[in-house]
């Protein structure tokens, strides 16, 4: 018996248990009131925003806070287009989560040679965390939007999810986050 794949559930169980520590900012009685339209978008895509404006993935500042609609509509190919209108979405699920990035120990000077790389993959260290707020959106009107997610990088570990403040900093007048008492 190969001992690698019994360790798995192990592993999963663990890192469920390490993005859990922390509460959500908020929770599925929130919803997500949507103030723009946008037309011409492709499905299977996500469009973003920073400090209140739609931005362009390849101008994002990700050490703040930015957000990501996601969209897919599985009637239709990738390669059509679909719009969002301005309307509520109810949060069906939020969840929290963090990948870590890596970069090997010596820097660009390792990249050079496979051979050189590999042998010191054992020294690579974390770098940053790219820590994220995933909320499940639903709406009977606009199925296609599936989901808002929130991201911000950091170089620790530790509570370093985008606060209520900062998703709503990210979002400005494009979308608010609605708390059930407003």
């Amino acid at each position: 018996m190969r001992p690698f794949p019994a360790i798995l559930p192990i592993i999963a169980l663990l890192a469920s248990c390490t993005v859990s520590l922390y509460p959500p900012p908020l929770d599925s009685s929130f919803r997500l009131q949507l103030n723009r339209a946008y037309y011409g978008l492709t499905n299977d895509k996500r469009i973003y925003f920073q400090d209140g404006e739609r931005i362009a993935w390849n101008l994002i500042d990700r050490w703040k806070t930015y957000c990501a609609i996601y969209l897919f509509d599985p009637t239709r190919g990738t390669n059509q287009t679909v719009a969002i209108e301005p309307g509520g979405f109810a949060l069906s699920q939020v969840r929290l989560g963090f990948v870590p990035f890596y970069e090997p120990l010596g820097g660009p000077a390792f990249e050079s040679g496979a051979i050189l790389r590999a042998s010191f993959d054992f020294m690579d260290r974390s770098t940053y965390y790219l820590y994220r707020v995933e909320m499940r959106l639903t709406s009977s009107d606009q199925p296609h939007v599936n989901s808002l997610s929130c991201y911000r990088l950091w170089d620790e570990t530790g509570n370093r999810y985008p606060t209520l403040a900062d998703m709503r900093r990210a979002l400005g007048e494009v979308a608010s986050l609605v708390a059930p008492s407003d």
